[in-house]
């Protein structure tokens, strides 16, 4: 069994901010693997037959109506069930409890799950897969190191552009600053590259699933969008 987790925070107040980038892409992920693994008989589909422009135009007419049909809330999650073999997943706890999922979810491997992250350190435009690591102070992956008793986990981190706060952790007010910032919505002037992020990110959490962490860091570390 394989999981593609995306991190965010459930209520609707929270649904277009930086912290939520994870379900954005949940959300377009689990659009692209219906349309393409799930219309063959076996996982092997090529799923980069949809082009890169479908799957943008794809994300800004359907994000907002993807919950209604493909979506099932379980336990303390919504869980869209792609495959026998593979589940993506938005956990509904708020950011700070997210890895009690897994007190929910069938045992499997730590390798066998796929974290989708925002990340302030990382400018707009730029994706970092990781095989393991450490929560790096994110709260939504310190839940889920504890939950797991195990950092050994795949995670996407995705850029959301570094605060003042990042910038300067010498100032008394950073922690106040980050999360508001964070919590905040993207501005206009992001929301075309955003809207590229997330389709692509998609296409790069699907790869995941059928070629392996190794193959993705390799295909999508080096690339900025913003070129």
């Amino acid at each position: 069994m394989k999981y593609i987790v995306g991190l965010g925070n459930p209520t609707s107040e929270y649904e277009f901010t930086r912290h939520n980038i994870g379900f954005m892409i949940a959300e377009s992920a689990a659009r692209v693997a219906r349309e393409s693994l799930c219309q063959t008989d076996t996982a092997q589909a090529d799923v980069r037959k949809t082009s890169f422009l479908e799957k943008i135009i794809s994300f800004v007419f359907a994000v907002k109506n993807d919950s209604s049909n493909n979506w099932e809330f379980l336990e303390n999650m919504l869980v869209s069930r792609i495959l026998p073999d593979l589940w993506i997943i938005k956990p509904q706890t708020y950011m700070n409890l997210s890895g009690e999922i897994f007190a929910y979810l069938q045992k499997t491997e730590p390798e066998n799950i796929l974290v989708v992250v925002d990340d302030i350190y990382l400018p707009l435009g730029r994706l970092r897969f990781r095989g393991q690591g450490s929560s790096g102070g994110h709260n939504g992956l310190k839940s889920i190191e504890k939950m797991l008793q195990s950092s050994s986990y795949n995670r996407l981190k995705v850029g959301v552009g570094a605060g003042a706060a990042a910038a300067n952790d010498s100032d008394a007010d950073a922690g106040s600053d980050l999360a508001e910032y964070v919590l905040g919505n993207f501005r206009q002037s992001e929301q075309q590259l955003l809207t590229a992020v997330v389709a692509f990110a998609a296409d790069s959490v699907i790869d995941w699933y059928l070629e392996g962490i190794g193959y993705v860091q390799q295909k999508y570390n080096g690339i900025d969008l913003k070129f």
